[in-house]
């Protein structure tokens, strides 16, 4: 039979709870009055020490040295084997809880955690054994040896960290950290400071904003629907695909493609892939200064861009080409960097549309057409501002002063 007992909830705010192995469960009580835990039926008094300290309840499982007190085999402990016995045991915990106790400690060497729901502060720290926490709460700090890690929603701050399995977030705000050996995360609705860390294992953002810095050894990064999201991201190996609305990216892959979807941009954009392709399509309210260069690869680009000659660090590339697209102030740089791999380049809504722009150039590194015989004599147009730059008669610097000037 389950071994039942009750406590007066009368002053306690927390609860802490400490068992070698056994499965815990938390979930509130429409009791006010009393605190209630079931135990497993291998469950004895002597198993478990329960005491309160000022607003804090413990209820502890007791030392393996107590199994002798229990009628255990004296020989096999003489012999230092009676903790290999008592770990065999488990005690199975289910606890019923006021909605006054606002913050829980839960340790298990062995178990899963479920806590049902939470609210100010909950602590989990498992061996082996799945967590699960649903929407409620405020601050979040759970390790996990091995096993997957589940949370509804953050209210304020999370510490997430498994050695091996997979971590969801369904929701919240507040700074997030999270680390893990090996598995997948994966964060949805959220708005938060996020700095998130894998080993092993894919990376995806569904709406989510704020700010985020991700990095994964091996492993694909995947953003999609982003709200107004500044990112800096790198994986050692795999692809990075993002989309949505961001304030910023910085993002660096040293084996894999990149592509991008971006319906809005704003601040500095810089794409990077030791082997790999880049492709970008773009939207902006205001113009969009380009910088793109390849060492072994294609450029293509729907938006007019030139190429420039190669001189002091960016030497490596092997094709380097450069334009401003759009009107008004720059609103944003895009920088694109690929070892060995093409590039491409699309303005979305199309750029030939806009005005302000010359016709786009069938690839960037084509040579750039005559100007058209109804070009002004004085002052300089776009193009021929870009055929100078061409020929190395101004600098970037000086170029984008006179397009952005027009």
């Amino acid at each position: 039979m389950p071994l039942e007992q009750s406590y007066p909830a009368d002053g306690l705010t927390s609860v802490e709870i400490e068992i070698r192995r056994g499965d815990m469960t938390i979930e509130q009580s429409p009791d006010s009055q009393v605190l209630v835990a079931d135990f497993s039926g291998g469950a004895l008094d002597v198993d478990l020490r329960v005491d309160q300290t000022g607003d804090t309840l413990r209820i502890i499982q007791t030392p393996v040295e107590s199994d002798r007190d229990r009628g255990g085999i004296p020989l096999l402990n003489d012999l230092g084997l009676g903790q290999l016995v008592g770990q065999v045991g488990r005690i199975d915990l289910r606890l019923r809880v006021p909605a006054t106790i606002r913050r829980f400690a839960v340790t298990t060497g062995l178990g899963s955690v479920q806590v049902a729901p939470w609210f100010d502060n909950v602590k989990v720290t498992t061996g082996k054994g799945e967590v699960n926490l649903t929407a409620g709460g405020a601050q979040v700090d759970v390790k996990c040896g091995m096993g997957s890690v589940r949370i509804g929603r953050i209210g304020e701050s999370g510490s997430i960290q498994t050695g091996m399995g997979e971590v969801l977030l369904g929701g919240g705000e507040g700074k997030v950290r999270i680390q893990t050996g090996k598995g997948t995360v994966r964060i949805s609705d959220a708005n938060l400071t996020l700095d998130a860390n894998t080993g092993m294992g894919e990376v995806r953002l569904e709406r989510v904003s704020g700010e985020g810095n991700i990095r994964t050894g091996f492993g694909q990064l995947l953003v999609s629907d982003a709200r107004n999201l500044a990112l800096e991201a790198h994986t050692g190996n795999g692809e990075l695909r993002l989309s949505g609305e961001f304030r910023s990216i910085r993002a660096k892959s040293g084996f894999g493609a990149i592509f991008c979807n971006a319906l809005k941009l704003g601040g500095v954009v810089d794409l990077n892939t030791g082997n790999g392709e880049i492709d970008v399509a773009f939207g902006s309210d205001g113009a969009v200064r380009i910088d793109a260069a390849t060492g072994r690869g294609r450029i293509d680009s729907e938006v007019p861009l030139v190429q420039v000659g190669q001189t002091g660090p960016e030497g490596f590339f092997s094709r380097r080409v450069v334009g401003t697209t759009g009107v008004g102030e720059i609103q944003s740089t895009v920088r694109l960097r690929s070892g060995i791999g093409n590039i491409r380049l699309r303005h979305l809504g199309g750029a030939s549309a806009q005005a302000g722009t010359i016709p786009a150039q069938a690839t960037a590194s084509s040579e750039p057409s005559a100007p058209p015989a109804s070009a002004p004599t004085t002052g300089r147009t776009r193009l021929e501002v870009l055929q100078s730059l061409q020929r190395g008669e101004i600098g970037i610097d000086e170029a984008e002063r006179l397009l952005t000037a027009r």
